[in-house]
């Protein structure tokens, strides 16, 4: 429990575990000293003019020892009285009682900022709106390359597609390594709003931080909740110092995810508005989540919006309905905002009065003061998401499962010893034997490895490591020998659809059930590169795999050497655009996909 409000006096550092989650900010005029003092006379101003609220500053300033880490910092303390949310005027005098903190931690010319996502929002307006502040949020360039190193765990999208029926207008992702996860094509007209990521800058092992959360267009930082308010201000003083280290270096780095869409800035050729979609409650994140943001959300979401775009301009109005019920038209202008990004001035139609005015005004309400919660589609193939343009595109990405390996000695040309299956069977791996087939059968020498060419084949081969990894291997000649053979697309069409169809398979209980009847009588098979009679250890390894095992899809095709992978050219992206095409199905079933091509 508090003191009485009277004996507050300054804030005591004993009192405080804040939960790390700060908006980050640049003193760019006056000094910083000055600066932060303006900020916190702005926030603790804004308290008073909160006329629905009854509020009072409780502690004001904080003591001298807090300043630890070679940080300034500064605050205070205020109680919030207010009528719950869900009461209406009709309900008796009901007052919820509610104390906040806010802090300021300075290091250099730069400031984090620890409050109630209430404020968060207040200081984005403020600085948004008022072209002469001596703060600004910090660029999102600056911060992707502090926080979105490292192998990134969450990730928050937003489409920049048409909206249909057939994808999803925005996903969440979890995992491990999502930079891994993410698809060329399926990925590729996303944005990420928000991202967590597990840092690999700060001192041995990692920041103190921990995972780290960043929303970078509005300047958001969050990590976790502190165990004192000494392990607060470490944290604190790690983004700080880490903020400070990559302040200098170059604007134009490599975006964290290079797949997704990337921003346009210019609205030249933005026209013909003909949808508008707004972000639900549901995926609001760490400092977003205020109550006004909260009910603005809330109601976009029920609200219906019938767009009507320009043909010459990124301009629209539209007829708005609240609960499929419409009530009025809202238009908007479009264009740059002061302090950079895009602006929308949302106002009544002057030439429609509304059927509804409460409603409509409600409408416009919640769309003047949420704007990062709006997307907009146009025609020109451009998105206005919140701030910001975006036009998606079809990139031809880099295939990234190339591997490179020696075939010296076989004859790439050559797939099989044999025709026949029973004698593809016998002569795989025999003396003088220089096909792929005897090539895998060498590489593949280590675990359990069993042919299973012939009618109704899984694979060429499967393969199981003494780990436990599965791997269903696909074999295919090359077209040439010729030491400066071009790519050929063709070369790969046929084996990567017998890839694909069999995905089926990497299922352990089916593919065990299929190979305990093969279709001929002496399928080949080897236990760490002895050829033995039958394949009773093989499906015994089979058998032992656990869920967590690993499981790979390998194209063994080395029509394609690693010379002509250094060039880029129209028949790679082709090539690429097909093997990603495959490559995402695999994915999706969790299994790894490379190409075994020729290191030539």
């Amino acid at each position: 429990m508090f003191p009485d409000v009277a004996d507050l006096g300054i804030i005591r550092c004993r009192w405080l575990r804040p939960y790390f989650s700060v908006i980050a900010l640049r003193c760019v005029r006056h000094d910083p000293e000055h600066a932060t003092q303006v900020l916190l006379d702005v926030l603790k101003k804004s308290l008073a003019d909160q006329t629905e609220t009854a509020t009072a500053v409780l502690a004001d300033g904080i003591e001298k020892s807090a300043g630890a880490a070679g940080l300034l910092v500064n605050g205070f303390i205020y109680r919030r009285e207010f009528s719950p949310s869900w009461a209406t005027t009709a309900a008796p005098s009901l007052v919820d009682l509610e104390h906040a903190l806010v802090l300021t931690l300075r290091y250099k010319d730069l400031l984090v900022v620890h409050c109630d996502d209430t404020h968060k929002r207040y200081i984005r307006r403020w600085l948004r709106k008022n072209g002469t502040t001596p703060l600004i949020i910090i660029a999102p360039e600056v911060l992707q390359r502090a926080f979105c190193e490292g192998e990134t765990r969450a990730l928050w999208l937003r489409g920049t597609h048409a909206r249909r029926t057939t994808r999803p207008d925005a996903k969440a992702l979890n995992g491990q390594r999502l930079q891994d996860a993410l698809s060329p094509l399926e990925d590729s007209s996303f944005i990420y709003s928000s991202a967590r990521t597990a840092p690999s800058w700060g001192a041995p092992g990692g920041p103190r931080t921990g995972n780290i959360g960043v929303t970078p267009k509005d300047g958001l930082i969050w990590s976790r909740a502190s165990r004192d308010f000494e392990d607060f201000i470490a944290m604190a003083g790690d983004v700080l110092r880490r903020l400070d280290e990559v302040s200098g270096t170059s604007a134009t780095a490599r975006p964290p995810f290079p797949i997704l869409a990337t921003e346009v800035h210019s609205l030249s050729g933005v026209r013909g508005a003909y949808d508008l979609s707004t972000v639900t409650p549901g995926e609001l994140v760490e400092g977003q989540r205020d109550e006004a943001t909260v009910e603005a959300a809330a109601l976009l979401e029920r609200t219906t919006f019938h767009v009507q775009g320009r043909s010459d301009s990124a301009g629209f109005s539209m007829d708005v309905g609240l609960d499929g019920v419409l009530c009025g038209s809202i238009q908007a202008a479009v264009g740059h905002a002061r302090n950079g990004g895009i602006s929308i001035e949302f106002g009544f139609d002057p030439s429609r009065a509304p059927t509804s005015l409460p409603e409509t005004r409600q409408i416009l309400d919640a769309l003047r003061d949420s704007q990062g919660l709006i997307r907009i589609y146009f025609d020109s193939g451009h998105v206005i998401d919140g701030r910001c343009v975006y036009k998606p595109e079809t990139r031809n990405a880099p295939f990234r499962g190339w591997q490179f390996d020696d075939f010296t000695g076989y004859d790439i040309t050559r797939e099989k010893p044999a025709d026949s299956p029973a004698r593809i069977h016998a002569r795989t791996g025999e003396p003088g034997d220089d096909s792929l087939f005897s090539w895998v059968s060498r590489k593949y020498a280590s675990g359990w490895l069993t042919c299973d060419d012939g009618p109704g084949e899984i694979a060429d081969f499967i393969h199981v490591d003494e780990e436990g990894a599965l791997s269903l291997i696909h074999v295919k000649s090359a077209k040439s020998r010729a030491k400066r053979r071009e790519i050929a697309v063709a070369a790969y069409e046929v084996v990567a659809g017998q890839a694909a169809k069999n995905l089926a398979y990497l299922d352990g209980d089916r593919l065990l059930r299929r190979l305990e009847s093969p279709p001929i009588a002496n399928p080949a098979t080897w236990e760490y590169g002895t050829r033995v009679a039958d394949r009773r250890e093989m499906l015994v390894a089979l058998g032992s795999r656990h869920q967590r095992d690993r499981c790979r899809v390998v194209i063994v095709q080395p029509h394609v050497t690693r010379t002509a992978i250094q060039k880029p050219s129209r028949r790679l992206a082709l090539l690429e655009t097909l093997l990603n095409t495959v490559g995402g199905g695999i994915a999706a079933l969790g299994a790894e996909f490379t190409v075994t091509v020729s290191d030539e």
